[in-house]
């Protein structure tokens, strides 16, 4: 499965206009996020994702519930981790994503002071895996798919499950903290699944 976005944007991340809102859709838009992260980590086919651009928050989240990341080689886009400088908790789920693909310096420093990487940065950081030129982004992704894709399917896919089995661990175990976390927030009718 190959996923992108539009030019020059990934993804911006949750819906502003939810937060701003208040009550409890962002409860269920926070677990939906997710759950949408799990589903990704363990879907039964190789994930490419090709970064179009910036990639803001769970823009971020969902790169890291991908096989293969790739970016744009442009220092006018940036991958940011923004819920400090928002003045937001970070719920648990994405510290998990994050721990597993991040550099351990790179995680306490793009979750603690919501600094923005370009995507040269975001490759040593261990936001993205590799980046190239805006025309061959597609290209690119699509002969990463399709090589992914070539590989013994058994073999690939068991083998990524014994790989990410601590982190699909840890990624239940922290949605389950988030839930009950915003049930207490919202009440026990705040979310659904």
């Amino acid at each position: 499965m190959l996923i992108t976005g539009r030019e020059g944007m990934f993804s911006g991340g949750f819906d502003l206009k939810v937060f701003q809102a208040g009550g409890k859709p962002i409860a269920e838009m926070l677990l939906r996020g997710a759950r949408t992260c799990e589903r990704l980590l363990a879907f039964p086919a190789p994930v490419v994702m090709a970064c179009s651009g910036h990639a803001i928050a769970m823009g971020v989240f969902l790169l890291q519930s991908a096989d293969l990341r790739i970016g744009i080689d442009d220092g006018n886009y940036r991958l940011h981790i923004n819920e400090a400088a928002l003045g937001m908790p970070m719920p648990h789920y994405p510290l998990a994503l994050c721990r597993a693909r991040l550099t351990p310096a790179a995680f306490n420093h793009a979750i603690t002071t919501a600094t923005p990487y370009p995507p040269a940065a975001a490759v040593q950081a261990g936001m993205l895996d590799e980046v190239v030129a805006a025309e061959q982004l597609m290209s690119t992704a699509v002969e990463r798919t399709r090589a992914l894709a070539g590989l013994p399917r058994e073999a690939l896919l068991t083998t990524r499950q014994r790989v990410r089995q601590p982190t699909l661990a840890a990624l239940a175990e922290a949605i389950a903290k988030d839930e009950a976390d915003l049930k207490t927030f919202f009440g026990s009718k705040g979310t659904t699944d």
